[in-house]
């Protein structure tokens, strides 16, 4: 059986993830289902769509600039295999026939492309195309990030944003969390015996960082002695205490709050949607934790739950903070999502204080950088819904901006970018 280039495959999952606004890691997961044969080149075509994505507004000025063809007009599949064979004739070292090859298949799809504009890319500096570019936009193009995020994030962090911007488009460690924080030194000696380059981290007693953690989830260790879960996330669950009984509104995938439950004893996970409770309740019972986590399906802003002194709050946001490690957003990620989200997490916040019993405690968190979706929502808690950002440790991050709070950023921290507070109902 003749294999389709991975050029092409590359186009098609990307296609398939623009058009869907669905995440690469779940377009790739049904992708190869789908196509099994071409399982073997699936940890390459992973590689290779990072590294386009993180240069995929460069494609697209040579694409316009060099080429004279607007890439914006272009369908989904087209647009797709226009990047990815001039990702590869440009940042890869590849032979003439194999891009050849690949040139037929996008005449096949209406790209009218010729050698000797292969010719042309392969020579064109990124230094001359960037002339052509002002300002933010030019920042935008070099670093490969829409143009209204370098403006955001410029005007709240201004020059500091550059070591962001580099931070987005470099590996990140992966992080791991151990199932039992007493077997940690014992986890990070496993890996380290199956070659895998892991160190204890030295803020959260229950976390591990990997480089070059590629397969990590197929050793056998995986889900029986650690799981894998962001740094950032981890640091929800220890902003509890691990006392009490908290409950996640916004539960899914589940991780949180079987975080705190497997350091506390119990907690409820809710979310809106009955498919994303079934995964979670299906991840909780394949980690023995069953019994120590109940799912329940209920809209967070009409939460199915009587009072309790314990809340996580982490809403669905605009993600800035994953740019780097789902840089797939950058396609789609629009200004109006923030005040989409912001609306969203306002009416989710007011809901859980009505839930809380005085004394109580509220960890809320996003996985985005805009003041809009953390420090305003936590200012708006204070001065309207009786609430108090206090201070909670661990303090590992850097504090947030004009209220009680932390942020983590991947050029500081080697997380994603991570907002948390801590409010008390007074």
């Amino acid at each position: 059986m003749r294999l389709k280039p991975i050029e092409v495959v590359a186009a098609e999952i990307l296609a398939e993830v623009e058009a869907s606004r669905l995440s690469l890691r779940h377009v790739m997961e049904r992708y190869f289902q789908r196509h099994g044969e071409l399982a073997p080149i699936r940890g390459v075509v992973r590689a290779y769509l990072l590294g386009l994505l993180r240069r995929y507004r460069m494609l697209d000025a040579i694409s316009l600039h060099v080429l004279g063809i607007d890439p914006g007009p272009l369908d989904y599949y087209r647009r797709s295999l226009l990047r990815s064979i001039l990702y590869e004739a440009k940042y890869r070292d590849v032979g003439a026939g194999r891009l050849k090859a690949v040139i037929r298949y996008a005449r096949r799809a209406g790209l009218n492309l010729a050698w000797s504009d292969v010719v042309e890319v392969k020579g064109v500096s990124a230094r001359s195309l960037l002339r052509r570019y002002r300002g933010a936009e030019r920042v935008g193009v070099e670093y490969s990030l829409p143009t209204w995020v370098v403006e955001y994030l410029l005007g709240l962090l201004g020059g500091e944003a550059f070591r962001l911007f580099k931070a987005f488009n470099r590996r990140q460690p992966l992080w791991l969390r151990v199932l039992d924080p007493r077997r940690r030194a014992e986890v990070v000696d496993r890996l380290r015996r199956r070659g895998v380059d892991a160190r204890a981290d030295e803020d959260l007693d229950d976390v591990v960082a990997v480089h070059g953690g590629a397969g990590i989830a197929r050793i056998p260790e995986y889900r029986s002695l650690f799981v894998i879960q962001e740094k950032a996330s981890s640091l929800v669950a220890h902003l509890t205490g691990f006392s009490g009984v908290y409950a996640d509104l916004t539960a899914a995938p589940g991780m949180k709050i079987l975080h705190f439950a497997s350091r506390a004893g119990y907690g409820v996970g809710v979310d809106v949607k009955a498919r994303r409770v079934y995964t979670a309740a299906t991840l909780a019972s394949g980690l023995g934790m069953g019994s120590r986590v109940d799912f329940v399906v209920g809209d967070s802003r009409l939460p199915p739950l009587r009072r309790l002194r314990g809340l996580i709050v982490d809403p669905d946001c605009s993600s800035l903070g994953r740019l780097g490690v789902s840089p797939e957003m950058r396609l789609w990620v629009e200004p109006g999502f923030v005040e989409k989200y912001s609306r969203l997490q306002w009416e989710i916040l007011a809901a859980a204080s009505s839930l809380l019993e005085r004394g109580g405690r509220i960890v809320y968190s996003t996985c985005t950088l805009t003041l809009e979706e953390n420090e305003h929502i936590v200012e708006g808690a204070v001065e309207e819904l009786g609430l108090e950002a206090v201070d909670a440790e661990p303090r590992i991050g850097v504090p947030a901006f004009g209220v009680v709070g932390q942020r983590l950023y991947p050029h500081v921290h080697g997380t994603i970018g991570f907002f948390a507070s801590v409010l008390e109902k007074r």
